[in-house]
């Protein structure tokens, strides 16, 4: 009986112990969600950049696939001025009470012309106005963001990460956008078409001291990754310069621009094919810009090669950073300026003929004999 009574009360004690730990447990608190209002503060914030100036001088970086655009705006008094800067041209805006001056330089001399009294380009210089800091852009902005999180399309991390961007320290904040299940009027509302991406995730980085931050956008698009990049540059209301628009702007810049937003939108549509770099690669080429080969990567070094005998550009050879590549650079100035220095500064001894070969002259072939040979080394077809 003793041993009985022993078990007996073991278990009593044990049943006890359970009861307690279930009673504990059940009234315990279990822990919310995590908070995401100080994440939200950061985005918020972010959004009202720029909402008070009247004044200023701001300038940002715009980047899709590497596709890169810095703007360069300021406003003082009744006064305004944009510059563009793209891989392909530069732009510079000048907008005053009643004109909008338009200065571009692309493929040819400048050329600077009124673009108010130019009705082809209202809509294109009312979309330039919108670049410009505007309290009231602003707050649509802030207004359409509150309602697509109000109604679920954003998932906001409340995770803040303390980070460095290019030397500036800045807090972080990562959230998803999905339009996946927008009405049809929403659709209308933010710009979202049948063939549309529908989910971003969103990467800002906001300094706390300036209120400067970094943008980052990344989305699929017919099974390819797209990436945009924001980025403010410099922000000041003090110390600016004077504006002063261009006289006597009476050319007709229409043609200029039409052409190089044809070339843009070529460029800009290899993005979305499977070969983008070779796609890029021959625009580079048709158009002769340098400045279009570094928009590529692994076939950026054989671009800058294939444009000196179409160019004749001596400093190609410089934004070259393979050896080899290097090396039929200069065999291709060395053929076509018919110039052996060039020849020196081959590394690969096996490639130090050919290049005397390429910048020998060759003599002129007799009346009646055809000759193929070419004086321009073709090493740089090669791997």
């Amino acid at each position: 009986m003793e041993n009985t009574e022993k078990i007996l009360l073991a278990v009593t004690l044990i049943v006890a112990a359970f009861a307690i730990y279930i009673a504990y447990t059940s009234s315990a608190p279990k822990p919310g969600p995590k908070s995401t209002d100080a994440a939200l503060a950061i985005v918020m914030k972010a959004m009202e950049f720029g909402s008070d100036a009247t004044n200023y001088y701001y300038s940002f970086s715009q980047s899709s696939d590497g596709y890169t655009t810095l703007y360069k705006s300021e406003k003082l008094g009744n006064l305004s001025f944009l510059s563009i800067e793209n891989p392909l041209s530069k732009q510079k805006i000048y907008f005053t009470d009643n004109d909008t001056v338009i200065c571009m330089a692309y493929g040819g001399p400048d050329v600077c012309g009124s673009g108010s009294s130019t009705p082809s380009l209202s809509n294109y210089v009312q979309s330039l106005r919108a670049i410009f800091l505007s309290k009231d852009n602003i707050a649509i902005h802030k207004t359409n963001f509150e309602y697509i999180l109000n109604n679920r399309y954003v998932l906001l991390s409340p995770d803040i990460a303390n980070i460095t961007i290019d030397g500036t320290p800045c807090s972080e904040v990562n959230y998803l956008v999905d339009y996946t299940n927008l009405t049809n009027d929403e659709a209308v509302r933010f710009g979202i078409g049948p063939d549309s991406p529908k989910t971003f995730n969103v990467s800002l980085c906001l300094d706390p001291k300036s209120g400067k931050y970094v943008r980052s956008l990344s989305y699929s698009l017919n099974n390819l990754s797209h990436t945009s990049n924001y980025k403010i540059l410099e922000f000041k209301t003090t110390g600016l310069d004077p504006i002063v628009p261009p006289a006597n702007a009476t050319a007709d810049v229409v043609p200029t621009l039409l052409l190089e937003k044809q070339d843009e939108q070529n460029i800009l549509g290899c993005y979305v094919k499977a070969e983008r770099e070779g796609c890029v690669l021959e625009l580079a080429l048709q158009l002769e810009n340098k400045n279009v080969c570094t928009l590529l990567d692994k076939k950026k070094d054989r671009c800058f090669v294939s444009l000196v005998p179409l160019t004749k550009d001596v400093s190609l050879c410089d934004g070259i950073t393979d050896s080899s590549f290097k090396d039929d650079c200069y065999i291709e100035l060395a053929g076509a300026y018919k110039d052996k220095t060039y020849c020196a500064k081959v590394i690969d001894s096996a490639k130090v003929q050919n290049c005397l070969s390429a910048s020998a002259v060759k003599p002129v072939p007799a009346p009646g004999i055809n000759s193929n040979s070419s004086n321009v080394s073709n090493s740089s077809t090669g791997g």
